[in-house]
């Protein structure tokens, strides 16, 4: 399971960087003229619509990740904290990926007239949600991974990463999705090398840590 949520992490980063870098959306992100940007997606409206659905298909393909990745953990460690830590970082990011797609879904089907207008579907605060959520579930991944006998140097990686990320954001008011799709690629490639130690907590004993289960067990 964990080369499996590798694998979609991967994936996902690969087709969400590659679609931002695509000409249908550089070449509107790239300015920061109203006008430009609207003549820009009236030249390659079906171009814009298309690199917006591979947009939606990355991020959905990184959620999916975090979700089996998230259940891998759970199977590692039967300690409560970790299952409900588990659960609450998949949880915050299938609820970023939701507004992920709501926002999608409005650039694709909207006029080019109303996506410049600056009020997308269902208000701003959509797409600032969606950033504190995805970042937020990505801060307690980190954290349920080190709960979950991985190397502390992933975990606290994984925690430094996002948080960094996260409170930059907030200061700056700069909110760059690709930035953490691409911590999030870096995150995928950590995982095909990573071998946690499974802690199995006995009550009054402490913990007890046992080697690493082989590639074919995970």
């Amino acid at each position: 399971m964990q080369r499996v949520a590798a694998i979609l992490l991967i994936v996902g980063a690969l087709i969400f960087a590659g679609a931002v870098f695509s000409p249908p959306i550089f070449n509107v992100f790239s300015v920061s003229d109203p006008v430009q940007q609207l003549d820009v997606i009236e030249q390659n409206l079906m171009g814009w619509r298309v690199a917006n659905a591979f947009l939606a298909i990355g991020a959905t393909l990184v959620v999916a990740g975090i979700m089996v990745l998230a259940r891998h953990l759970t199977s590692l460690n039967d300690s409560n904290q970790l299952r409900w830590t588990a659960y609450a970082a998949a949880a915050l990011v299938i609820l970023g990926g939701l507004l992920w797609l709501v926002v999608q879904f409005d650039r694709m089907t909207r006029s080019p007239e109303h996506i410049i207008s600056g009020q997308p579907l269902g208000g701003e605060w959509v797409f600032i949600v969606y950033v504190l959520s995805t970042l937020a579930g990505m801060i307690v991944l980190g954290y349920a991974m080190l709960r979950a006998g991985y190397p502390r140097w992933l975990g606290w990686g994984c925690i430094l990463v996002f948080g960094y990320t996260l409170a930059h954001a907030v200061l700056t008011q700069d909110w760059v999705p690709l930035e953490w799709y691409i911590d999030t690629f870096v995150l995928g490639i950590a995982l095909l090398f990573a071998k946690p130690r499974i802690v199995t907590e006995v009550a009054g004993r402490g913990a007890r840590v046992a080697p690493a289960p082989a590639d074919s067990d995970i």
